[in-house]
This record gives C-alpha cells, structure tokens and sequence, in this order.
C-alpha cells in the first residue's frame, strides 16, 4: 500500500499552468525540500555492504515529498527519494532547533498487506494482523511488532546460512512492548497532502567495521488501507550528501 502511494507521487508533477506553487517545507539541510536533487556518496553504502548489510547505492535522486514527524523526544524529517521506490533520507532533531542529531538512509526491504484479523493454524500467519499487532508482553503470545527480536527476511540470510536477528533499539527488554504511535505529515513534489499513522519500532545489529544496520517496521495506515513495511537503513554523514536547490520556475 505505501509504496505504491509513494510510486504515484514520484509521478506526478507539479502543473505550473494549472496550480500554485506547492510548499515546500523547511528541513534541517539548506535547499533541501521537495523537488530538490540529491547525490550520495556511494562510498560509505559499500563499505557498509562490505561489512556485512544487504543496504544498496543509489543514484542520483529528486525529492518527491518531504514529511515530518513529531514526538515528545525531537522531530523527525523524511525526504522520499525517486530512484527507490520507499527509499528515503531521515534526519533527526530536537523540537527547539534544526540542529541534526542523527542522519541515516533507510530503503525499502518487505512490505506484507494483512487480510484478516487472524488465520487458521496452517495458513500463512504474516496475513493476519493479530500476528503483528496482537496486545501481549509475552513475545510468544504478543504481535511481532515491538517484539525483542526481529528476524530478517526468509531470503535473507547471513554467510551461515542461517536468518539475521535484530534486536529491538527502542526500550530494549526481554518482553513486548506496544508499537509506538506516530503520525506523518507529509506533502509531495505537488503539494499533495498525505497523513501517515505508524505503529512503528526500531531494531539494530552489529555489522564488522563497529558499523550498525537498522530494520524499521511499521504497520502503516492511511486513507482506510493499510499495511505492514520494512525498512533497512544506516548511518551517513550530512557531508556524503550533496544537495542541489530545486528549479524556481
């Protein structure tokens, strides 16, 4: 569900002849907002695949929509990137400044659209929303979302052959804890105006090289539908980042 609705705004443009100019919203980089060009140095991405992450390159993107996310901890920003279908740059900061205190890429990694509030044993279990959402601190009776762990994806495996487990970066505890419940306001390269609701966690593992990857999930809602994403992602620098300001005609 959510990557087709970012797949919709990467195509549609901004029709000057018809409409205003769109907003573009203030993020912690200067001249990046919707519309903008953006280069990552790929460098850091390899080393990082060096080390262990199944995370990719990517080209040279524009910005398709720019989102933010507030929460009693800071702010959080998100700029959609048209080469990656979900790709997107995410920069964290406080609520009482733009100063950034954590800068990372996540890029699309699974998305799974439950059916039904649950399934008979036998059947697929990851299409029923109690499997990801059921209200339970017993990691075994609980939704996975929140759980301690979180393993990778069935064809992604490690050099053992064996899954990746990512353990849970939010609250760390051996027990389930609720998703935590978070709105994005986001506005696209058009001007068009989506609201996002997450249920969301963040788990980690250690790569080689004293490196982190990252897996974000979240069941995510909107206009009535919804869905189940994941995310891998990892640290970048603000200075592997080149930004060019977007066109002003």
């Amino acid at each position: 569900m959510l990557f087709q609705l970012l797949s919709s705004m990467a195509k549609k443009k901004w029709d000057k002849a018809t409409s205003p100019r769109p907003p573009h919203t203030i993020t912690p980089i200067k001249d990046l907002t919707q519309g903008s060009a953006i280069e990552i140095n790929p460098v850091p991405l390899i080393l990082s695949q060096g080390n262990g992450s199944s995370i990719k390159t990517i080209d040279r993107s524009m910005v398709i929509a720019v989102s933010e996310i507030t929460q009693h901890s800071g702010r959080l920003f998100r700029c959609y990137l048209s080469q990656e279908e979900g790709a997107f740059l995410q920069f964290a900061t406080s609520n009482s400044s733009l100063d950034i205190l954590e800068c990372r890429l996540f890029q699309p990694y699974d998305e799974i659209v439950p059916m039904w509030d649950n399934v008979e044993p036998g059947e697929d279990q990851d299409l029923s929303w109690s499997f990801w959402l059921a209200d339970d601190p017993d990691p075994d009776v609980g939704g996975l979302i929140g759980c301690p762990i979180m393993p990778s994806k069935n064809d992604d495996l490690g050099e053992d052959g064996q899954p990746k487990f990512f353990q849970r970066s939010w609250l760390p505890s051996n027990k389930r804890i609720l998703p935590f419940e978070l709105n994005e306001h986001l506005i696209s390269q058009s001007g068009d105006v989506t609201e996002l609701k997450h249920l969301m966690m963040n788990y980690r593992r250690p790569l080689k090289g004293n490196q982190t990857e990252y897996l974000l999930v979240s069941c995510v809602e909107s206009n009535d539908e919804a869905s189940v994403n994941f995310w891998l992602g990892i640290d970048i620098q603000v200075s592997d980042l080149t930004v060019y300001a977007p066109a002003t005609t």
